[in-house]
C-alpha cells in the first residue's frame, strides 16, 4: 500500500473509532470537505487520496496529530482519545461511542474482545441498575466534578433515564461478543474503595442505597461465576444457549497491570489503554498491536483457566470476592 494512502487508512480508522453511533462517517467526511457523499465514500475506500488540505481540515475537527500520522511507519506509535470531560465531552456521547466501537465489534465476522483487568471490567457494572447508577455518579462527581453533582448525594434515580437505557444496551451488545476476561484476586478492591471512600464523606442519601449496592456487587460477582461455569455469556436471569458467545475467565495471581482492552474484528486489531479510570488511549498500529496481543497470550498462559473448568479453583476464587465484600461492608 502507498504511505499516502496508508496514512489516510489509519486517519480514517481513529475518526471512525471516535464516532457514536448516530454519526455516518461519510455523511462527517462529506460535510467537513464540502464534497458529496461519493467523493466521500472513494476517499474512504482509498480510491482517492486526500490532499494535503483535506488532511489538515479532518485532523484538526478530529484532534488527530498530523505529525504522528507522518509516523505510521516508524517506532512511533498512533495513540487517539478524547479525554472526556464535563464541559466539553459528555458523559452521554461517551456512552454513546463505547456502544458504538461495540456495535462495529459484534458486526464482524471474526471477532474477539481481550480484557485485561485491574477493575471489574465496566460492562458488568451495567448489568444492575444501581451499581451502573453508582458508577456514573461517582465518575462525574469525583472523577469529572461535574457542577450539578456537587451538591448532590447517591440515590438511584439521580442518574438521567438515558444514560442507563444506553448502559443497559451496551452489556446486551457486549453480551453477544466472545471475550476473554482475566481478572485478579484484587479486582473488587477498587469498587470497595470507591464504595467505602463516598460512605465516609456521606454521600449516600440512606443506608439503604449502600446496602442495596453491596447486594448487586454480590450479584455481580455472582452472575460472573454463573457464566464462567457455563462457558458462555448471557443477561441475568437468562441461562446458558447453544451458540451462546463465549466467556474465557483467566485468574491471574501473578500480574498486576493496567485496564486495557485488546479487539480483533475481521483480523483488524485495536489496542486500547485505559487511564484516568474512565479514559483511553487507543491505537491500531499492527506492530504495537501484535506485540501486545502475543503479550495477553503469554499472560493466559501463566495464568489459571477457569470458565468451564477447574471448578474447585472457580469456586473458591469467587468465595474469596464475596468474603471481600462482606468483611468491607
Amino acid at each position: 500500500m502507498e504511505p499516502g494512502l496508508e496514512i489516510q487508512n489509519t486517519l480514517f480508522s481513529l475518526i471512525k473509532m471516535g464516532l457514536p453511533k448516530h454519526f455516518s462517517l461519510v455523511d462527517e467526511v462529506a460535510d467537513y470537505l464540502n464534497v458529496s457523499n461519493d467523493s466521500a465514500y472513494r476517499r474512504i475506500r482509498g480510491e482517492k487520496q486526500l490532499s494535503i488540505s483535506e488532511l489538515a481540515i479532518l485532523c484538526k475537527v478530529y484532534k488527530v496529530s498530523f505529525d504522528s500520522l507522518l509516523s505510521i511507519d516508524n517506532q512511533s506509535v498512533v495513540l487517539h482519545g478524547r479525554p472526556l470531560q464535563a464541559d466539553k465531552l459528555t458523559f452521554e456521547h461517551y456512552l454513546g461511542t463505547m456502544l458504538a466501537q461495540l456495535g462495529q465489534i459484534r458486526q464482524a465476522e471474526e471477532r474477539q474482545i481481550i480484557y485485561y483487568a485491574k477493575d471489574i471490567p465496566v460492562f458488568h457494572f451495567y448489568n444492575f441498575h444501581n451499581l451502573a447508577a453508582f458508577k456514573f455518579y461517582f465518575w462525574m462527581r469525583i472523577i469529572l466534578e461535574v457542577p450539578d453533582y456537587q451538591e448532590k448525594k447517591f440515590k438511584a434515580n439521580i442518574i438521567d433515564d438515558k444514560l442507563i437505557e444506553t448502559a443497559n444496551e451496551i452489556i446486551r451488545v457486549y453480551t453477544q461478543i466472545s471475550s476473554v476476561e482475566i481478572w485478579t484476586p484484587e479486582i473488587a478492591n477498587s469498587t470497595l474503595w470507591q464504595l467505602r471512600y463516598c460512605e465516609e464523606m456521606a454521600l449516600f442519601e440512606s443506608q439503604q442505597d449502600l446496602d442495596t449496592l453491596y447486594t448487586e456487587l454480590q450479584g455481580l460477582i455472582a452472575h460472573v461465576e454463573l457464566q464462567a461455569a457455563a462457558g458462555v455469556k448471557f443477561l441475568p436471569g437468562q441461562t446458558a444457549a447453544n451458540g451462546a458467545a463465549t466467556l474465557e475467565l483467566y485468574n491471574n495471581s501473578m500480574l498486576m497491570g493496567d485496564n486495557a482492552i485488546f479487539t480483533i474484528t475481521d483480523g483488524k486489531m485495536t489496542y486500547y489503554l485505559i487511564h484516568g479510570v474512565i479514559n483511553y488511549l487507543a491505537t491500531i498500529n499492527e506492530a504495537f498491536c501484535r506485540y501486545s496481543h502475543a503479550s495477553l497470550k503469554n499472560i493466559c498462559k501463566r495464568s489459571s483457566l477457569i470458565s468451564s473448568v477447574n471448578e474447585r479453583e472457580r469456586t473458591q476464587f469467587f468465595r474469596k470476592l464475596r468474603e471481600k465484600v462482606v468483611v468491607n461492608k
